[in-house]
């Protein structure tokens, strides 16, 4: 079993690496932000919009739990930009097609972002699964 400090470590490493692989990727004055280190939030000037607190979710005890919460994070990330902007994100050109969230477990490391694991859109680099995952 996940004790409580490795799953908040997990918590804040699942956060650290979505911010640091979708802050480019936002529309023109949207931000991804963590307010506490294990949740995120959606900056627009000096509106800030929640998206999920990975602390009250985070209890992965597989590689395949990690990979549900990175999907749940993306979701919401997904969710919080398309209700700021009023418009899907992220876009294939000027479509309106909303395009879904990924994750999975690939090899030692979780590769997602949004598309398909075979028809990436906006793919992000893997993030290494903790040792601890067998």
């Amino acid at each position: 079993m996940c004790d409580v400090t490795n799953s908040l470590d997990l918590a804040r490493t699942a956060t650290e690496f979505l911010i640091d692989n979708l802050s480019e990727n936002l529309p023109h004055g949207i931000s991804l932000i963590s307010t506490s280190g294990i949740d995120l939030a959606i900056q627009e000037g000096a509106e800030v919009i929640p998206c999920v607190d990975l602390g009250l979710i985070s209890h992965p005890e597989h590689a395949d739990d990690y990979a549900d919460l990175i999907h749940v994070a993306l979701d919401s990330i997904q969710t919080a930009v398309s209700r700021v902007t009023k418009l899907p994100w992220p876009r294939v050109g000027k479509s309106l097609e909303v395009v879904n969230a990924y994750s999975v477990v690939a090899g030692r490391s979780i590769s997602s972002g949004y598309g398909t694991i075979d028809n990436p859109l906006l793919p992000l680099r893997p993030l290494p699964l903790p040792k601890n995952f067998g």
